[in-house]
């Protein structure tokens, strides 16, 4: 599975801190690096279900695009240049249990995404990832949340490893003005870096969109 994180990041997409990363082609396996990176999670002011993500250098690099209008809740993720897509997240609106499923174009591989504690503003601050579809077998990531989402915490369950945190600007002017949610994302290295990406915004959605 093209998530999981790599012992030895592929040489196109290794670089040296000063230098901007280098986008893989649509065949590559995974977007990770040898090294923690930085990103920016931004939401675009007035357009609440759009996000840009941008790297260590301020340059855009991923768009997440959804539509006002749509009770699935659907958002895209594309590369900025070449609009090559790589997941697409659903929401589960007919069910109490609100569930989230986000589908990765290259794979077909199917992940489900559910808050502990399925009704409105009894959720715990954890957030389940699971492989396939349901909730069934044994979760493979795990989102802990703490001080009303101000750090977010990625963490495999099998290995226990760390694969990124999530900080939430709470008190900007971007947020305190605009209701903007704004993210910065370290990524541990070997870790799929657009899969993180939009596992931020999936968080994000979790509590947003289901008030909790």
């Amino acid at each position: 599975m093209s998530v999981e994180p790599q012992t030895d990041a592929p040489e196109s997409a290794k670089s040296a801190p000063a230098e901007q990363p280098q986008q893989p082609e649509q065949h590559d396996v995974t977007f990770s690096f040898d090294r923690t990176t930085h990103y920016r999670v931004r939401e675009r002011v007035f357009r609440p279900d759009c996000f840009e993500v941008h790297d260590e250098n301020n340059n855009a690099i991923l768009s997440i695009v959804g539509k006002v209008i749509d009770r699935s809740g659907q958002k895209v993720m594309f590369w900025k240049d070449t609009q090559h897509r790589l997941f697409k997240m659903t929401e589960e609106w007919n069910s109490w249990l609100q569930r989230m499923y986000m589908f990765e174009y290259r794979t077909k591989q199917v992940f489900t995404i559910q808050k502990k504690g399925s009704l409105p503003f009894f959720g715990r601050g954890v957030v389940l990832v699971w492989k396939g579809k349901g909730t069934d077998s044994t979760p493979c990531l795990q989102m802990n949340t703490t001080g009303g989402r101000s750090r977010i915490t990625v963490t495999d369950i099998a290995s226990g490893r760390v694969w990124a945190t999530m900080k939430r600007s709470m008190f900007g002017p971007r947020r305190l003005f605009t209701g903007a949610d704004y993210y910065r994302v370290s990524v541990r290295p070997g870790v799929h870096v657009p899969f993180i990406m939009m596992l931020c915004v999936c968080a994000d959605e979790q509590y947003t969109d289901f008030n909790r």
